[in-house]
């Protein structure tokens, strides 16, 4: 139990209560006793009436000591009253207490007008200890040349323990009798702030174990809050719900892709089953159509592995430097090879520093998507320009276009805006989802967008040279 954090910070929080406790229960028994004792102190501040007997000594303190000192001053000072010779240390050098009771001063602060008194007897030491402010002293010269301090003080001070005991324990009794409710409410009240401060950490605690079981749990309800653990719950539903996300797109993939490797290996297999039937006979067309599908199949094998290193980082890109409009008019004119499009190359030529290979791969595939898309009549217009050291790539056809709702899903995986319709057309719908990792692991970006002349169109931007 002592490991969860609300209660290791209500130990924290009642030790320093009860620390506190036990100093105003210091001070309020002590002031009790000083309500109690508080008539005796009533004692002059000065010493004036010791001025000739101590200027006497001052005068040859070779010819005297300090407790023959005392003995000729104790007459002049009235019976309730004690005197002191103390040293720098605030050692007791000489008094006039009674049987010789130790009395040991220690200055609290630099003031020398404030000292703090504590008393004991020669059979038991007694830890009380009373403050007394002004204390009549007088500076003294002693034989020896060094300063001492004479010292005034009431006879309360030589109160027993045994007699002090029963005042101080009813101070501490009258201390409780007033502040112990308040007490008691002030740590309940901790008690619940802190349940409630740290219910959301618990709940965190409770949706971490739910994932370690590879169950993603909902977003974790609290109320809004600005501190740090309304940052970190914040911050742990926006990861469950990227998570949540992930895993769509995952099961979703994972489906596509199983979806993509059946239906080529399904036809395969039914053209296959036909011919051994007897159903066809043409075994050059079965040969063209199995080396069709096979291509596919590989086509999409090498996407997803494409992908994969793409997402793993390692990627290989090879840079060189080349021109643009040059490059782009040879892979257009490769492209067009048994194609039924036409395409019109706009722009100053000026040099890039790219993967020549990734490049014609981007080129290539924003090409085959296009002539999924229109077929017969395709018109590509590719403008080249040149911002702010960018080069600016817009590559637009006259095909149908898509619907507006589509736009932001075209690069996604395996998403495909007909799926039934692409796939008899052989689109994996890995084309543009390649097309972007490739752009963006050469430091560029790319968006898509609708012309108001129909069809669509790709604004590439890409580091030049």
């Amino acid at each position: 139990m002592l490991h969860r954090l609300d209660v290791q910070l209500t130990l924290i929080f009642v030790a320093v209560l009860s620390a506190t406790v036990s100093l105003t229960g210091w001070i309020h028994q002590r002031g009790h006793l000083i309500n109690m004792v508080g008539p005796h102190f009533q004692y002059d501040t000065d010493l004036v009436a010791l001025e000739p007997a101590l200027r006497a000594f001052e005068a040859a303190p070779e010819q005297s000591s300090f407790d023959s000192l005392l003995q000729r001053l104790a007459p002049m000072i009235p019976a309730d009253r004690l005197l002191l010779i103390v040293d720098d240390r605030y050692q007791v050098i000489a008094e006039t207490t009674p049987e010789n009771a130790l009395i040991e001063l220690v200055r609290k602060e630099p003031d020398p007008n404030f000292f703090v008194v504590a008393t004991s007897s020669r059979s038991e030491r007694f830890d009380f200890i009373l403050m007394f402010h002004m204390l009549p002293y007088r500076e003294i010269r002693g034989r020896d040349r060094r300063i001492y301090t004479l010292l005034m003080i009431p006879r309360p001070f030589l109160i027993d323990p045994p007699e002090i005991r029963p005042i101080l324990f009813e101070g501490l009794r009258h201390h409780f009798e007033i502040f112990g409710f308040f007490y008691a409410g002030v740590i309940l009240f901790f008690v619940v702030f802190i349940r409630r401060r740290l219910l959301p950490l618990r709940r965190i605690e409770t949706a971490a174990h739910q994932l370690i079981e590879r169950h993603i749990p909902p977003p974790i309800e609290t109320v809004v809050r600005r501190d740090e653990v309304g940052r970190l719950v914040q911050a742990f539903n926006t990861a469950l719900e990227q998570l949540a996300a992930n895993e769509a797109v995952r099961k979703r993939m994972v489906s596509d892709i199983a979806h993509e490797l059946r239906t080529p290996l399904t036809v395969l297999s039914g053209r296959i089953e036909a011919y051994q039937d007897g159903l066809i006979d043409d075994a050059p067309g079965l040969i063209q159509f199995t080396a069709a599908q096979i291509d596919d199949l590989t086509r999409i094998v090498e996407d997803l592995a494409l992908l994969s290193r793409f997402d793993a980082g390692k990627l290989e890109l090879h840079y060189s430097r080349f021109p643009i409009k040059a490059a782009l008019a040879e892979m257009l004119r490769a492209s067009a090879l048994g194609q039924t499009f036409t395409w019109k190359l706009t722009g100053e030529e000026h040099p890039v520093f790219l993967d020549r290979n990734r490049f014609k791969q981007i080129i290539g595939n924003l090409t085959r998507n296009a002539v999924k898309a229109r077929g017969e009549g395709l018109i590509l217009t590719i403008t080249i320009g040149l911002q702010d050291g960018t080069t600016v790539i817009r590559f637009a056809d006259n095909g149908p276009g898509v619907p507006p709702e589509s736009l932001p899903l075209l690069f996604e995986r395996l998403y495909r805006v007909d799926a039934a319709r692409t796939a008899d057309k052989g689109g994996s719908g890995l084309g543009l989802s390649i097309v972007k990792s490739l752009v963006e692991a050469q430091q560029g970006s790319i968006h898509c967008e609708l012309p108001p002349s129909g069809g669509l169109a790709f604004e590439i931007r890409l580091p030049s040279a």
